[in-house]
C-alpha cells in the first residue's frame, strides 16, 4: 500500500506544479486593455454578422485592445486604419500580450488599412 501512496503523492505534486505554471497571473499590471465587444450588424444583407467600429485618438504610447462576443468557430477580421494617414504599427497577439502572432504597418498596407484574418 505504501508504494501506491507514494505514486499518488508524486502524481498530485506534478498536477499542482503544472497548474501553477499555466495560470495567467503574470500579466503586467500596467497594461489596461480596452474591450471591443462585437455587436450584431444591422445593415441589410449582413444578417448574422457581428462587428464593431471603434475610433480612438492615439498618442505615442502603446494601446491594448481585446475582442469579445465571438466563439471559437467564428472567423474574425481585424481592420485598422489611420484617418489622418499617420502610419500605425499594429501587432496581433492571440494568447498573451508578449508573444506577437503577426505584425503589419498601415504605411505598407493596401489603402493604408491593415487586415488580420483570424481563423481559429
Amino acid at each position: 500500500m505504501k508504494p501506491l501512496q507514494h505514486i499518488l503523492f508524486i502524481g498530485f505534486m506534478f498536477i499542482g506544479v503544472f497548474q501553477g505554471l499555466a495560470q495567467p497571473f503574470t500579466l503586467d499590471k500596467a497594461i489596461q486593455p480596452v474591450e471591443q465587444k462585437l455587436l450584431a450588424d444591422m445593415r441589410e444583407g449582413h444578417e448574422g454578422e457581428l462587428g464593431i467600429v471603434y475610433f480612438n485618438r492615439l498618442s505615442d504610447s502603446v494601446n491594448y485592445h481585446f475582442v469579445t462576443g465571438h466563439d471559437l468557430y467564428n472567423f474574425v477580421d481585424v481592420l485598422v486604419t489611420s484617418i489622418d494617414g499617420t502610419p500605425l504599427k499594429v501587432s496581433l497577439a492571440k494568447d498573451n500580450w508578449e508573444v506577437v502572432q503577426a505584425e503589419q504597418n498601415t504605411a505598407n498596407a493596401q489603402d493604408n488599412m491593415v487586415d488580420f484574418k483570424i481563423r481559429t
